[in-house]
């Protein structure tokens, strides 16, 4: 974040420095947390007048697909009501309002939750989706009723703590001063017990990274899933992840955050997947347009793959069965 891009008041920058010079080095999980704040709660970065843009806000395809899998798993449970729809870090609403506007059709009109600190992007979010609820965290999601979850590009958006090979030894990267340039430091306390055994005797300048708070998040919603003891379903999208569709007897380790690995959270037992993520890609629906069938490319927003589900009406889903699809999506052949 540049001096220029700062909010009135003092730039964060110099309170970094002041903060260094009387008390030393910070460490990057600090330093990148204060920056996470001071930028998400000034300002609405997404968008063409922002600084990056995300996949609900490109295709309404992105929200529709899963608005559709959420009712696909809440129908295969039993329609059961109240059912919650969290999403935690939810830009603009534009993902929530998309999946909703395509999941309203089959029934599905769960309560809405928001987890979110930022004011700005809580007032557009008020705009997109009126009746949501604001969270701070996830302590205050409401316990009665099913949670079907969903966090696109949140995990990987969490500071970040790294540990650094030195010449004595595995260390915390810190954030100090020199000339009053911001620099990496590897800090003074040995680290070595925090690296597990067989990446200790890495060759120096290695660098491990970790993600505490996503670590944390994850362990969180585990723990719901388990006390809930009912079918529940976790949706986290990330560029280069995977879907997770879960029982409430575990969370299934098919994403990778900010480089967690299994020693970041206790071993769960094996997940009983209940659904495979529909599988359906905008380049097929692009092929399928070209092939007389399937959906619209590329389609207006407001129809995407909705456009496709509105030749199926409510009444001609299948009742929930064992092991048969509840949304009878096309499939590629062969």
């Amino acid at each position: 974040m540049n001096d220029s891009d700062e909010p009135a008041g003092e730039p964060l920058s110099a309170i970094f420095k002041r903060l260094i010079a009387n008390h030393g080095p910070i460490s990057l999980m600090h330093y990148m947390g204060e920056a996470n704040a001071r930028y998400y709660g000034s300002r609405d970065p997404l968008g063409l007048a922002g600084d990056f843009i995300t996949a609900p806000e490109i295709s309404q395809m992105f929200g529709e697909l899963i608005g559709l899998w959420l009712a696909d798993m809440w129908i295969r449970a039993g329609r059961e009501e109240p059912v919650h729809y969290v999403e935690l870090g939810p830009g603009k609403g534009t993902l929530a309002r998309d999946a909703l506007r395509a999941a309203v059709r089959y029934g599905f009109t769960p309560k809405v939750h928001f987890v979110e600190s930022s004011t700005p992007l809580k007032d557009v979010q008020l705009a997109s989706v009126p009746h949501a609820q604001w969270h701070h965290d996830l302590s205050t999601i409401p316990t009665a009723g099913p949670i079907l979850l969903v966090a696109n590009e949140f995990l990987d958006a969490l500071p970040v703590r790294q540990l650094v090979m030195t010449e004595g030894g595995w260390r915390e990267r810190q954030v100090g001063l020199e000339g009053g340039r911001f620099i990496p430091l590897a800090g003074p306390q040995p680290m070595d017990a925090a690296v597990p055994e067989a990446r200790r005797s890495a060759p120096p300048g290695t660098i491990l990274e970790t993600c505490p708070g996503a670590a944390a998040i994850v362990y969180e919603v585990a723990g719901r899933l388990v006390d809930l003891q009912r079918q529940q379903a976790d949706r986290i999208e990330q560029f280069g992840s995977s879907t997770m569709a879960t029982t409430n007897r575990a969370l299934a380790p098919a994403f990778r955050p900010c480089a967690i690995t299994a020693r970041s959270i206790p071993s769960p037992p094996p997940a009983k997947l209940i659904s495979r993520p529909m599988s359906i890609s905008p380049r097929w629906c692009r092929s399928r347009s070209r092939a007389g069938a399937g959906c619209s490319a590329p389609p207006p927003r407001g129809a995407g793959c909705a456009s496709w589900a509105s030749r199926n009406a409510p009444g001609r889903w299948p009742a929930s069965r064992p092991n048969t699809p509840a949304l009878s999506m096309p499939r590629k052949s062969g």
